[in-house]
Parts: structure tokens; sequence; C-alpha cells
């Protein structure tokens, strides 16, 4: 706890840091709310996805395509169950795999099933994410403007604290016939 109380002394030393965690810290409850959006996002079409690739996988004589045997393999390592098309999906927009990879055995199966995953994709990257870093770097502004009021209101504090303190020393000293405070003065007290 003391080390703790000693590191935090130093962050009001490095002032850039500090706005940097704080805006960091604030940003946290932004972040999990994030998390939960595009969670819950990803969860609806890895539902559709997952139970189509699944459902040709295991009925391919009631389709009248044939998947390829790449394509099988591309079925399986990213639609093979619920949590690996989530993953499959989140990496697609993160840049962990390729979304061309991942939509090879969809445009199999269906080319409505290519375009249902060119939306998710277009609607999470460029709407969904944008949103995000949007809040994202508002949640930070306002954080740091608000640490930058809290500074400015310290400093204003510090110096109504000095400027009371200048005012007491200089009522407890003596004047001299014209109302004015020698050098000699001062220096007695």
């Amino acid at each position: 706890v003391v080390k703790t109380v000693r590191v935090i002394r130093l962050f009001r030393f490095v002032l850039k840091l500090r706005t940097l965690i704080t805006s960091i810290a604030s940003t946290l409850t932004s972040l999990f709310w994030a998390m939960i959006l595009l969670t819950l996002v990803i969860y609806v079409f890895a539902i559709l996805f997952a139970q189509t690739v699944n459902d040709y996988v295991q009925h391919p004589d009631m389709m009248s395509v044939v998947m390829t045997e790449r394509e099988k393999l591309a079925a399986d390592r990213y639609f093979k169950d619920l949590p690996t098309t989530m993953l499959s999906l989140f990496m697609s927009i993160a840049g962990g795999v390729s979304w061309e990879e991942v939509i090879a055995p969809l445009i199999s199966i269906s080319s409505i099933w290519a375009w249902i995953f060119l939306f998710y994709f277009f609607f999470t990257y460029f709407a969904v994410l944008n949103v995000v870093t949007a809040v994202f770097c508002q949640s930070a502004i306002d954080s740091a403007q608000s640490d930058h009021t809290m500074m400015v209101q310290s400093i204003l504090d510090d110096k109504e604290a000095h400027l009371e303190k200048i005012k007491t020393l200089f009522s407890h000293m003596a004047y001299d016939e014209e109302g004015g405070i020698t050098f000699s003065m001062f220096e007695e007290k």
C-alpha cells in the first residue's frame, strides 16, 4: 500500500503519464460495453453461419453444390462449432485471418451467404468499430479535460493558500511612517 502511494505521488510530477493513465482508466467502462456489443453482433452472425455450414456438411446430398476439399477443410477450420465460428468472425475483422479464407465455404454454399458475410464484415468493420473508436476517443478526451481542470483547480487552490499566508505575514509586520514595509523590517520577521 505504501509503495502504491509513493507511485501515485510520482505520477503527480509526471503530468503527461498521469493524463494517459487516467484516460485509459476512464475508458475501461466503454471497453466493457464495446466488448459486449461486439460479442453480441458476432454471436448473432456466428449462429447463422455455423448453422448453415454445419447443415451443409452433415447433409451434402441435399445441396446442389459440391464443396472442394479445400473448402471442406476451411469449413471445418472456421465453422466447426459456435465458439470456433465466433473466433473466426472476430479474427476476420481484427486481422487475425483473411476474410477471404473465411468466406470461401460460404461462397460454395450460396452467394446469398457470401453477401450476408460481406454485410457482417462491412457492418462490424466500418460501422461498429468506428463508433466504438469514436466513443473511446471522446471518453479519453473528456477524461483528459477533466483531469486538466482538476489540475488547474488545484493550482488555483494552492495560489489562494499562498496568498493567505502572505497576507498573514504582512499583517503581523509593523508599518513605517509612510505605511510601507522596509527590507530591514522584512528581515526581522
